[in-house]
C-alpha cells in the first residue's frame, strides 16, 4: 500500500507518495508498483534507493490500465542505472494521467528498493 502525504509547499498542493518501501527483488527480477495519478501535477520527481545494481523504467498511462515505455528518438528504451544508491529522476517532461516505475535487479543478489513519487502543482 502506497504512503501518501498531501500537503503545501510555498501555497501549491504537493504530493509524496511511497510507491515502494524497501521492497525486495530476486536476483534478476523485477517490480512494478501501482499506477500513480499525476495528472494534475505540473513537476514530478521520482527518487529511487537501491543496495544492489538495478535499472528504473517510467511508463506512461492515459486510463491507468494499458502503460506505455518512453522512447528515445531511435526508438531505444529511456531507463535510469541505479547502482546501489540514491537517485532522483526528473519527470516534468512528460504528460499523462498516469505514471509508474518499473525496476528491474540486474545483479546476482536479491536487491531492496524504496522509490518515492514526489509532485507538485
Amino acid at each position: 500500500m502506497n504512503r501518501v502525504l498531501d500537503r503545501n509547499i510555498a501555497d501549491r498542493h504537493a504530493l509524496q507518495s511511497v510507491v515502494l518501501d524497501s521492497e525486495s527483488i530476486a536476483a534478476s527480477g523485477t517490480i512494478t508498483h501501482a499506477a500513480e495519478d499525476v495528472e494534475k501535477y505540473s513537476k514530478i520527481t521520482a527518487l529511487v534507493d537501491t543496495d544492489q545494481n538495478c535499472t528504473v523504467y517510467v511508463q506512461l498511462s492515459n486510463d491507468g490500465t494499458n502503460f506505455y515505455d518512453i522512447k528515445d528518438l531511435s526508438d531505444n528504451d529511456i531507463s535510469f542505472t541505479c547502482n546501489n544508491e540514491k537517485i532522483a529522476i526528473p519527470l516534468s517532461d512528460y504528460t499523462a494521467k498516469y505514471l509508474r516505475l518499473v525496476i528491474k535487479n540486474n545483479s546476482g543478489s536479491t536487491a531492496t528498493v524504496t522509490a518515492v513519487i514526489m509532485a507538485q502543482v
